[in-house]
């Protein structure tokens, strides 16, 4: 099993794999991710984080979904470097699947680990799209029915009449505002990056990497 997953993961990136240690401030080693599975959403990423952790010579973070380069940047290195057991040797990855889509994310990971190898995994955009609503749904964050959202959604990417959209910048030029924690009270999930529909646009988010 190790075997066969190490041989996929190569082929993923046609060139080997290679763990690279962080100098600190005094000359300690900050462990670092040598490997990021960035995305998307609801493509897999769970199931690849758990498969990789029980290979022999990786070293997982201590959970899934770090969001240090989306959400949390603003934390620092240090507090990063800390999801890895500082003496274990192997292969530190993590899987944080928003990475693929938040606009910032590609220059803060090139700036910090710019030998990182990162691993991207796609679903088909409706599929995706419907599992994330579900797990909205269930999860309380929405009461619209799939449709309604959808509908909801696309209309917020071509707002401008489709200009963006036929751009490749829906992220970067309308998708702009912060996130509210749910939909629910008059928030508008459609109108910020957790937009679903735009979550599937992958030739705009992967271009940026």
């Amino acid at each position: 099993r190790s075997q066969r997953g190490w041989r996929v993961l190569a082929h993923a990136h046609s060139k080997p794999l290679k763990v690279l240690p962080v100098m600190a401030r005094g000359g300690t080693v900050q462990p670092l991710a040598d490997c990021l599975i960035a995305g998307t959403p609801k493509g897999g990423t769970s199931s690849l984080f758990e498969w990789l952790s029980h290979l022999e010579g990786m070293v997982p973070s201590v959970r899934k979904e770090i969001n240090f380069f989306d959400r949390k940047y603003g934390h620092g290195v240090t507090w990063y470097s800390a999801h890895w057991p500082p003496h274990k040797h192997g292969l530190r990855f993590e899987a944080t699947p928003g990475y693929i889509y938040h606009p910032q994310v590609p220059a803060r990971v090139a700036a910090l680990l710019p030998h990182v190898q990162v691993v991207f995994l796609l679903r088909d955009p409706a599929e995706r799209a419907f599992s994330d609503h579900t797990m909205w749904a269930r999860q309380g964050i929405t009461s619209r029915s799939f449709k309604t959202m959808v509908y909801a959604c696309v209309a917020a990417i071509t707002r401008d009449g489709g200009v963006a959209l036929q751009a490749g910048r829906v992220l970067t030029d309308v998708l702009t505002t912060d996130c509210p924690g749910s939909d629910l009270d008059n928030n508008d999930l459609c109108g910020c990056i957790e937009n679903i529909v735009a979550k599937g646009l992958y030739a705009e988010q992967l271009r940026r990497w």
